[in-house]
C-alpha cells in the first residue's frame, strides 16, 4: 500500500453527507486520490469548488482528512 506523508491541496467535489456524518466530498488530482468522503476538522465548511487542505490518516490514501479551507 503507498503510503502519503505531509498536507495536500485538494477540492471540494461535493456536499450533502449521505451518511450524515458532515463529511465531504474531496479529489487530490495531483496524486490520484478522489473523489472520497473526507471527515472536516472544527466543524468547517467548504464550498464545491473550493480548495481544501488534505491529510491522510496514517499515511492511508483511502482515510483523508479535511485539515482547512482556503480562501
Amino acid at each position: 500500500m503507498r503510503q502519503l506523508g505531509g498536507v495536500y491541496m485538494g477540492v471540494v467535489v461535493g456536499g450533502g453527507d449521505p451518511g450524515g456524518q458532515g463529511r465531504l466530498q474531496v479529489s487530490v488530482p495531483s496524486i490520484g486520490v478522489g473523489p472520497t468522503w473526507a471527515p472536516v476538522c472544527n466543524g468547517g465548511r467548504g464550498r464545491v469548488g473550493g480548495k481544501a487542505v488534505i491529510a491522510f490518516e496514517a499515511g492511508d490514501p483511502d482515510r483523508p482528512i479535511v485539515l482547512g479551507f482556503l480562501a
